[in-house]
């Protein structure tokens, strides 16, 4: 979650078909202007992305950027929030990053974070001053700090932060879990910045 002045949610994907979670998270962040990115869950389980759409669209007020990017103003300042499909299922676009190099300050938001890693990312010669992900779950069971496992797309991040050559990347644990509903040494979190 990023807050700018206003609270600025971003949702950095995952909530696959229980809908009944997203309605009470988004209902949580009130008239707060959000944002949404999709995870590997929402391709891998076939949910309709016309109904999720409306459902963060019209139901919450929620943006859902897929290869998109939202731009917001608080008063003589701009941010730009640019959101990547996700990388394990989807197709992440780079031309929306290069389009956007004499816009205004953005930031990436990318469900997977093993994408920062790939070439197409470290191939840019502009820096963001900020990249937000999620998709790893601190590792779901982390023992003295250590995860034992991490799903595919990962890459090398867990949880935290971490310097890429394209940005400071911010990993969220999140506050979900994946194919076992256990969680260990890596507690949820719902990270908030403010600008």
């Amino acid at each position: 979650m990023v807050n700018f002045q206003r609270a600025q949610p971003q949702k950095t994907g995952q909530f696959s078909t229980r809908s009944n979670i997203l309605d009470t998270f988004l209902s949580l962040l009130g008239s707060a202007q959000k944002v949404a990115v999709l995870g590997n869950w929402e391709y891998w389980s076939g949910v309709d992305f016309a109904a999720l759409r409306s459902l963060y669209e019209q139901r919450h007020g929620t943006r859902l950027l897929v290869n998109d990017a939202a731009q917001y103003r608080f008063g003589d300042r701009a941010l730009q929030v640019i959101g990547l499909d996700d990388f394990t299922a989807g197709r992440p676009d780079t031309s929306l990053l290069k389009n956007t190099a004499s816009g205004p300050v953005s930031i990436i938001v990318q469900h997977s974070p093993g994408w920062f890693e790939t070439s197409a990312a470290q191939s840019f010669d502009r820096r963001f001053p900020l990249c937000l992900a999620g998709h790893t779950h601190g590792g779901q069971i982390a023992l003295f700090g250590l995860a034992l496992w991490t799903p595919r797309g990962s890459g090398s991040f867990t949880a935290g932060r971490y310097d890429s050559p394209m940005c400071p990347v911010y990993v969220s644990r999140g506050i979900g879990t994946s194919i076992l509903p256990i969680r260990l040494g890596a507690r949820p979190e719902i990270a908030v910045f403010t600008f």
